[in-house]
């Protein structure tokens, strides 16, 4: 149960997606549930590839007559998959032209033009002091500005047993390949040819992805050198 969002789902409104990361077991895909059963109950349907109870058959999505789909899809540790820039752009222009909503959920993250909104398990006080209440960080890029936001969550228990923990999955690439299906039809439907041809496949594009991660490095060594420029001088970075 999330008690607070500090204008989280106002931001995931306006971008239609978000990127979960943290350690292995900090819950990220727990709450990606639970982010998806907001929209649910609004009448999305949910594809993933993790066995869910929630899962609706891909092949009753259809569209209405303005191209919408209304679908919220959890990727869990597909992160890979959506790694260079075309294939990024492919899937977030489906996300906003369709207004659905997708949820990535793991420790290898997508294309940094994917991660325009992303989340991190910040305090898990139940860990440390049995109250249970989680703290999650959002933080949002919007052009050159940035800025951040706190969830507090409770009750994330009332969610167990919703998807199997220990199930693997369906093929990864079968959701990979709905979207591009999904993308296709809708340019059909407006009568214009649409070719998404870097979607990556298992075997992936190493020189993308090298490309990709280059990038990704060059920025948060940036944002690491504009932390380290706002240090007042004669204090040291550590403390003492």
């Amino acid at each position: 149960m999330i008690l607070y969002d500090d204008g989280f789902f106002a931001e995931l409104d306006d971008c239609y997606m978000v990127y979960i990361t943290g350690r292995l077991g900090s819950g990220k895909t727990l709450f990606a549930v639970e982010i998806a059963e907001r929209y649910l109950k609004k009448g999305y349907k949910l594809i993933s590839q993790i066995n869910c109870i929630w899962n609706d058959d891909p092949a009753t999505m259809q569209m209405d007559e303005f191209g919408r789909r209304k679908v919220v899809a959890i990727f869990d540790e597909l992160g890979l998959y959506f790694r260079t820039q075309k294939s990024a752009g492919a899937i977030s222009s489906f996300a906003r032209k369709q207004q659905t909503y997708l949820i990535f959920s793991g420790r290898k993250a997508p294309h940094d033009d994917l991660c325009e909104l992303t989340v991190q398990l910040w305090f898990d006080f139940f860990k440390w002091f049995l109250i249970p209440i989680k703290l999650w960080r959002y933080d949002k890029i919007n052009g050159r500005k940035s800025y951040h936001g706190y969830i507090i969550q409770t009750a994330w228990w009332e969610h167990f047993g919703v998807y199997d923990t220990l199930d693997p999955g369906d093929f990864p690439e079968d959701i990979v390949n709905t979207f591009k299906t999904w993308t296709k039809e809708y340019f059909q439907k407006y009568k214009r040819k649409y070719e998404i041809r870097d979607v990556e496949s298992g075997r992936g594009d190493d020189i993308s992805e090298l490309g990709n991660d280059i990038a990704s490095s060059a920025r948060k060594m940036g944002e690491a050198a504009e932390k380290f420029a706002s240090v007042p001088r004669g204090k040291k970075w550590w403390g003492s």
